[in-house]
């Protein structure tokens, strides 16, 4: 028996854009997991800063930097709706429910 997945995989590219600029989120298994991951040692804004790097890099996070406190937890739950392809609603929903870094 012969199972082809290549039918059955998205493989689909997810971004999110921010000040005009457009960004690819690494979605992959191993990102998300790092993410998880370091979330669960503390929703610190150290640790959410160093989420999003994985996910979306460094220029993206300097870009979160300078919005306001609301808007930065906004760009954060739209990062981890993308990374974990959940919509925008269900990702507030899980991440308003934590602590308030």
């Amino acid at each position: 028996m012969k199972i082809n997945l290549d039918d059955k995989l998205t493989r689909d590219i997810s971004t999110i854009a921010i000040n005009g600029k457009e960004f690819k989120v690494n979605k992959t298994k191993n990102a998300v997991l790092k993410v998880l991951a370091l979330l669960d040692e503390g929703d610190s804004a150290e640790n959410i800063d160093k989420s999003v790097e994985l996910l979306v890099g460094a220029e993206f996070v300097s870009e979160m930097n300078e919005l306001s406190f609301g808007d930065y937890k906004t760009a954060f739950i739209g990062v981890m709706a993308a990374a974990m392809d959940m919509t925008f609603e269900d990702a507030k929903e899980r991440f308003d429910s934590a602590k308030t870094p």
